[in-house]
Order: C-alpha cells, then sequence, then structure tokens
C-alpha cells in the first residue's frame, strides 16, 4: 500500500473501532524510514492508541544499536504515543537478542511499550518475560500455538486469524483459565488445522483475505502483485474445505469427542 492509502486506512479504523475496541495499534513501518516517520506522526494526529514497526529491511540492522536507533527514529516521530515493535524476523530477516534489546530500547526510546511476537521461538518469548516481567506488553502472533504462550504466561495476543477465528481464540484461553488444558488442546489443534488449511499452497495471504471475505461479506479484493491472485476455482475449493472442516469440528464436539 503507499503511504497516502495507509493513513486513509487508519483513518477508517479509528473513526470505525473507537468506542469498539479497547486499543486501536497503527502499524508504521516502512523500508523508508522517512515514510514510518511520517505515518507515525499521522497515527498520533489520529489518535492511535500505539503504533507499531518492523524494521527497514532491505538493509537491516545489523545488531542491537543498529536497530535501536532505527527504531528510535521511528518511535520519535510519535513522541506522546506507546511503542510497540514487530518482532517477525521470518520476514524482516532481523534477528537479534529480544531481551537486550528490550534493555536497550527501555534506555533509549522513551515510548517503548512492547513487542508483538511473531518468532517462532517461544524459549525466547519466555526469555524476555522471566527478565523483563510486566514492564512491558509481549504480545504473542502465532495463532497456532496460542496455548504455548499462555502456559508460560503471556496473557496479550494479536493473530491474524483472530479476524474471524476470535471465538476459537477465546475458547482456549477460557478452557485453560479453568484448568480444562485438554479441552484447550483439542481447541488449539483445531485452530492449528485452520491455519494450516490457510498456508496450505504458500498463498497464505491471498487465501486469508478470501476466508475472511467468505465469512463476513466485507469486499477484501484481491492480494497485489508480486501476489498472484487467487482463481475461482481456487477459492471456491477453499470456501468448501473450510466449511467442511468447521463442520466436522463441531459434530465431534456436539458428540462429545470435542
Amino acid at each position: 500500500m503507499t503511504v497516502a492509502e495507509r493513513k486513509s486506512l487508519a483513518e477508517k479504523w479509528i473513526s470505525v473501532g473507537r468506542g469498539k475496541y479497547d486499543k486501536i495499534i497503527v502499524h508504521c513501518g516502512a523500508l523508508s524510514l522517512r515514510d514510518a516517520r511520517e505515518l507515525a506522526t499521522h497515527a498520533e494526529a489520529i489518535g492511535a492508541d500505539a503504533i507499531s514497526a518492523v524494521p527497514s529491511f532491505y538493509f537491516p540492522p545489523r545488531n542491537i544499536e543498529e536497530l535501536t536507533k532505527a527504531i528510535a527514529e521511528v518511535a520519535s516521530a510519535a513522541p506522546k504515543t506507546p511503542f510497540i515493535y514487530y518482532h517477525n524476523p521470518g520476514r524482516t530477516h532481523v534477528s537479534v537478542d529480544m531481551a537486550l534489546f528490550i534493555q536497550h530500547a527501555k534506555t533509549h526510546i522513551p515510548t517503548f511499550a512492547g513487542i508483538k511476537w511473531a518468532a517462532s521461538d517461544l524459549a525466547g518469548l519466555l526469555r524476555c518475560k522471566a527478565l523483563h516481567g510486566d514492564s512491558i506488553a509481549l504480545m504473542w502472533a502465532n495463532d497456532d500455538v496460542l496455548l504455548g504462550a499462555l502456559a508460560v504466561g503471556i496473557r496479550s495476543f494479536n493473530g491474524t486469524t483472530y479476524s474471524f477465528s476470535t471465538k476459537t481464540a477465546r475458547s482456549i484461553v477460557d478452557a485453560y483459565k479453568r484448568g480444562d488444558t485438554a479441552g484447550a488442546a483439542r481447541e488449539q489443534l483445531y485452530l492449528k488445522t485452520v491455519v494450516d488449511l490457510l498456508e496450505e499452497d504458500g498463498n497464505w495471504l491471498q487465501r486469508h483475505k478470501a476466508i475472511l471475505e467468505f465469512l463476513t461479506g466485507i469486499p477484501t479484493g484481491p492480494a497485489r502483485l508480486p501476489l498472484p491472485p487467487l482463481t475461482d476455482a481456487a477459492i471456491k475449493k477453499l470456501t468448501l474445505d473450510y466449511t467442511k472442516l468447521q463442520t466436522d469440528f463441531e459434530a465431534e464436539k456436539a458428540r462429545h469427542i470435542y
């Protein structure tokens, strides 16, 4: 999306979501730090509760000091708004010790408030939790292993499939809280199969958009190049597979298998 498109989208989320959501976080990361700063300033001006950003990753920061300086540039453009670092090394290829980065960021970024953790490194997340406790927010973003993060004390979750699988995610959390770990694991297994279905042919984003439109009726539009669009046949098969997956799981729960 262009900077102008991202600003327009953020404005719409703020206007529609205010009063419906506890917090609205606007992502401002961009390849250009100037673009990221412009988006951060705009997000603060329209009343975002927090901003977030991945680092610039074509020429990525190579160590904690470089990462902190780059992120501080973005955060300083919204000096009154909490900043959440988006840790997604699988996409950005920026991988430094997050526990040490947190310590550095606390010192050099006044608005630093937490991390959205999209890495698969649960042990690294646990280390951050152990060293930094509740002094910052740690948001787990791996929907298919939500239960693992719950088990190590994480209580904030920000996953892509929650746009249509909130009920399942809530069932996992509720079952865990009441001590029904077996029930939580069964719900987690179902959510894992949903994630696997979306990732089946490598076109994860396109398939997610198609399922979201199918379930909500909200036109999401096709993905943009270089991501290839899904064919009508592929969308039809995906929606049929998802419906069967959902129906089978509900039937098993009704039979008290789940």
